[in-house]
């Protein structure tokens, strides 16, 4: 993304060895590029912050310069920081705790990302190697930094895992995983788990780009200016036991659903943005625009998808809305190729004095190409959207199969 080359060359002194390239396709999985490693791990590499701005970020990077693949970098107290933190590959990046450890951009900084990986800094045409952060604070300080949309965590590497942090007070996304090719299978197996993601003025969790096959588990996303989870490709990504809330835009919204598995979710409210219209992919603004969803699907061609046993309440939005918006609470409202496969099962859906704009269940095939299909099973679901709601609207397209 163009918004980092700015800081580019901020870093590119910090960086050196321990470059390494993940799989640019599923099929490439155990493919690397050599990276440079002068000598074996020897122990953790120990970074004690100041909490002051004109010390702190060359303390983190210098320490980061000086290590070699293998190293523990644990960080110690609060880190006022006037550049990213850089990820390297190969790294473990650790924190005392989420009370313990803080790194917070300092006031007037307009950073585009608080933490972030070595290939999105550079802007690289490879996915690095593995890397995993946890037991930190991430604070993208947007009140010091108003007209950035700074983004918190921005990762783009392979098999890495971010555990155990909390995000929060960024004018962007909270966490952005990016690809290094905005359309090849790109940087999967990785985690998100047990974080919390609060108070940032884009997404919670926004997958911008080709990044298949995560887990994003168990953690509590709330306040976000836009969507809670908004995946670009939600191909192999399992979504489960996420606690969203107070969401402007959708809880839950995938653009591509490919053997993809939303489950277990609590979602206390969406669409609290009543001061414009929702946001959608414009290449299918017909299909999907107009709405927000709680859970929203597009479909893609080929292998089955499972929404199943989320709660989708809308206990604390607004009465009001703009004309024309709806409220979807689980919806696979758009085919993008060929024969989509979902099954919707084991759903609580609840407002209890829901209105003819909120639609509890939605399937569509959508505008678009003829020739495509929607093969769904849809059964068991308690849909509850009031008097005036509407539980379930079927278009003629899909075909409903009942289950075995």
């Amino acid at each position: 993304s163009s918004e980092f080359l700015a800081v580019a060359t901020l870093t590119t002194a910090l960086v050196s060895g321990g470059a390494g390239v993940g799989p640019r396709s599923r099929q490439e999985v155990g493919s690397t590029r050599a990276g440079t490693c002068d000598h074996a791990p020897t122990g953790p590499v120990h970074v004690y912050c100041a909490n002051d701005p004109r010390v702190d970020s060359a303390l983190l990077n210098n320490a980061t310069s000086r290590s070699v693949v293998g190293d523990l970098i644990a960080i110690h107290g609060t880190c006022v920081v006037t550049s990213p933190l850089v990820v390297l590959a190969g790294r473990a990046y650790t924190g005392d705790s989420r009370t313990g450890t803080v790194i917070v951009q300092a006031n007037g900084s307009n950073l585009a990302a608080v933490v972030a990986s070595e290939g999105v800094l550079a802007n690289n045409s490879w996915t690095d190697n593995p890397t995993s952060l946890a037991r930190f604070t991430i604070d993208g300080n947007a009140r010091g930094n108003p007209a950035s949309a700074t983004v918190g965590l921005a990762l783009r590497a392979w098999f890495s895992s971010v555990d155990d942090m909390h995000i929060v007070n960024c004018g962007g996304d909270g966490v952005r995983l990016s690809s290094a090719t905005p359309t090849e299978s790109d940087g999967p197996n990785g985690r998100i788990a047990n974080s919390w993601i609060a108070n940032n003025g884009g997404h919670g969790v926004h997958v911008d780009g080709a990044t298949t096959d995560w887990n994003l588990l168990n953690n509590w996303i709330s306040d976000s200016g836009k969507s809670a989870i908004y995946l670009k490709s939600a191909a192999g990504w399992q979504v489960a036991g996420n606690h969203l809330y107070a969401t402007a835009e959708h809880a839950i919204f995938a653009e591509a659903c490919w053997a993809t598995t939303i489950t277990n979710n609590y979602i206390e409210d969406f669409g609290r943005n009543q001061t414009g219209a929702p946001r959608a992919d414009p290449s299918n603004a017909s299909s999907i625009g107009g709405a927000y969803y709680g859970i929203g699907c597009m479909v893609g061609g080929g292998a089955g998808s499972i929404i199943a046993n989320n709660k989708v309440f809308r206990f604390d939005s607004p009465t009001g809305f703009k004309a024309g918006v709806k409220f979807v609470y689980i919806g696979a409202d758009y085919v993008r190729y060929g024969s989509g496969l979902i099954t919707v099962t084991g759903n609580v859906v609840q407002r209890e004095n829901g209105t003819a704009n909120d639609v509890g269940l939605s399937y569509s095939v959508g505008s678009g190409p003829s020739g495509r299909t929607l093969r769904l099973v849809s059964a068991g679901n308690n849909v509850q959207v009031g008097p005036s709601g509407i539980q379930r609207a079927l278009d003629k397209s899909v075909s409903l199969v009942m289950g075995v």
